[in-house]
Protein backbone atom coordinates (compact mmCIF):
# COMPACT_ATOMS: atom_id res chain seq x y z
CA UNK A 1 0.00 0.00 0.00
CA UNK A 2 1.90 3.28 -1.02
CA UNK A 3 -0.71 6.72 -0.48
CA UNK A 4 0.78 10.23 -1.47
CA UNK A 5 0.01 13.30 -0.58
CA UNK A 6 1.96 16.26 -2.44
CA UNK A 7 5.28 15.95 -0.35
CA UNK A 8 4.20 13.41 2.32
CA UNK A 9 4.42 9.55 1.51
CA UNK A 10 2.80 6.69 3.32
CA UNK A 11 3.99 2.81 2.50
CA UNK A 12 2.86 -0.26 4.42
CA UNK A 13 5.64 -2.72 3.63
CA UNK A 14 5.13 -6.54 3.36
CA UNK A 15 6.86 -7.00 7.19
CA UNK A 16 4.14 -4.49 8.36
CA UNK A 17 6.27 -1.29 9.02
CA UNK A 18 4.22 1.55 8.22
CA UNK A 19 6.27 4.15 6.87
CA UNK A 20 5.78 8.10 6.51
CA UNK A 21 8.36 9.68 4.58
CA UNK A 22 7.94 13.83 4.61
CA UNK A 23 9.07 16.35 1.53
CA UNK A 24 8.81 19.61 3.85
CA UNK A 25 6.92 20.48 7.29
CA UNK A 26 4.26 22.43 5.20
CA UNK A 27 0.36 22.83 6.67
CA UNK A 28 -0.83 19.81 4.11
CA UNK A 29 2.32 17.84 4.55
CA UNK A 30 2.24 17.79 7.88
CA UNK A 31 -1.47 17.65 8.57
CA UNK A 32 -1.55 14.73 6.17
CA UNK A 33 1.43 12.70 8.07
CA UNK A 34 -0.84 13.51 11.56
CA UNK A 35 -3.94 12.27 10.06
CA UNK A 36 -2.72 9.15 9.00
CA UNK A 37 -0.36 8.40 12.00
CA UNK A 38 -3.33 8.77 14.14
CA UNK A 39 -5.43 6.20 12.35
CA UNK A 40 -2.72 3.84 12.20
CA UNK A 41 -2.66 4.30 16.17
CA UNK A 42 -6.40 3.71 16.23
CA UNK A 43 -6.21 0.75 14.37
CA UNK A 44 -3.02 -1.12 16.07
CA UNK A 45 -5.23 -0.47 19.83
CA UNK A 46 -8.47 -1.39 18.22
CA UNK A 47 -6.68 -4.70 16.86
CA UNK A 48 -4.10 -4.97 19.64
CA UNK A 49 -1.25 -4.71 17.27
CA UNK A 50 2.51 -3.42 17.98
CA UNK A 51 2.33 -0.75 15.53
CA UNK A 52 5.71 0.00 13.91
CA UNK A 53 6.48 2.75 12.32
CA UNK A 54 9.33 4.78 10.46
CA UNK A 55 9.18 8.48 9.92
CA UNK A 56 11.47 9.91 7.13
CA UNK A 57 12.59 13.53 7.76
CA UNK A 58 15.87 13.40 5.60
CA UNK A 59 14.43 15.55 3.01
CA UNK A 60 12.90 18.53 6.02
CA UNK A 61 14.55 21.56 6.65
CA UNK A 62 13.81 23.23 10.45
CA UNK A 63 10.59 22.81 11.14
CA UNK A 64 7.95 25.63 11.74
CA UNK A 65 5.70 26.16 14.87
CA UNK A 66 2.66 24.38 12.84
CA UNK A 67 4.51 21.37 12.56
CA UNK A 68 6.00 21.06 16.20
CA UNK A 69 2.77 21.78 17.61
CA UNK A 70 0.93 19.44 15.31
CA UNK A 71 3.60 16.62 16.09
CA UNK A 72 3.57 17.49 20.02
CA UNK A 73 0.37 17.15 19.89
CA UNK A 74 0.00 14.04 17.91
CA UNK A 75 2.44 12.50 20.35
CA UNK A 76 0.41 13.48 23.83
CA UNK A 77 -3.03 12.01 22.15
CA UNK A 78 -1.42 8.78 21.65
CA UNK A 79 -3.13 6.05 23.22
CA UNK A 80 -1.59 4.79 26.49
CA UNK A 81 -2.59 1.52 25.84
CA UNK A 82 -0.69 1.25 22.32
CA UNK A 83 1.49 -1.11 21.72
CA UNK A 84 4.69 1.28 19.13
CA UNK A 85 7.63 1.44 17.89
CA UNK A 86 8.30 4.80 16.04
CA UNK A 87 12.09 5.14 14.44
CA UNK A 88 12.65 8.31 13.06
CA UNK A 89 15.77 9.00 10.45
CA UNK A 90 16.92 13.10 10.83
CA UNK A 91 18.92 14.18 8.24
CA UNK A 92 21.71 16.56 10.35
CA UNK A 93 22.64 16.66 13.82
CA UNK A 94 20.95 20.03 14.48
CA UNK A 95 17.60 18.70 13.66
CA UNK A 96 18.05 15.56 15.47
CA UNK A 97 19.16 18.57 18.46
CA UNK A 98 15.67 20.26 17.86
CA UNK A 99 13.86 16.74 17.55
CA UNK A 100 14.80 15.80 20.79
CA UNK A 101 14.45 18.85 22.33
CA UNK A 102 10.89 18.64 21.09
CA UNK A 103 10.78 15.36 22.92
CA UNK A 104 11.87 16.24 25.81
CA UNK A 105 8.90 18.60 26.67
CA UNK A 106 6.77 15.48 26.47
CA UNK A 107 5.74 13.04 29.24
CA UNK A 108 8.61 10.28 29.11
CA UNK A 109 5.79 7.71 28.96
CA UNK A 110 4.39 9.10 25.69
CA UNK A 111 7.86 9.16 24.20
CA UNK A 112 9.63 5.63 25.33
CA UNK A 113 9.23 4.36 22.17
CA UNK A 114 9.97 7.17 20.40
CA UNK A 115 14.27 6.70 18.60
CA UNK A 116 16.10 8.75 16.13
CA UNK A 117 18.43 7.41 13.44
CA UNK A 118 20.84 8.75 11.11
CA UNK A 119 20.45 5.82 8.97
CA UNK A 120 17.55 3.69 7.04
CA UNK A 121 19.29 0.08 7.81
CA UNK A 122 20.26 1.14 11.40
CA UNK A 123 16.11 2.13 12.19
CA UNK A 124 14.65 -0.92 10.34
CA UNK A 125 16.98 -3.39 12.38
CA UNK A 126 15.71 -1.46 15.52
CA UNK A 127 12.30 -1.83 14.68
CA UNK A 128 12.71 -5.79 13.97
CA UNK A 129 14.42 -6.03 17.88
CA UNK A 130 11.02 -4.24 18.65
CA UNK A 131 9.19 -6.35 17.26
CA UNK A 132 11.46 -9.57 18.88
CA UNK A 133 10.64 -7.61 22.54
CA UNK A 134 6.96 -6.34 21.89
CA UNK A 135 5.90 -9.32 19.67
CA UNK A 136 3.53 -8.61 16.71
Amino acid sequence: MVATVERFQLEKRVDGIIVYRLADLLRESIDAFTEAATKTDLWAVENDCHARCLLDITKVRFPNPYAISRIQTLIKSTPDEIRESFAVLTPTSNLYSFARAIINHIPQSKTNSIRFFREEVEALAWLDERLQEIGP
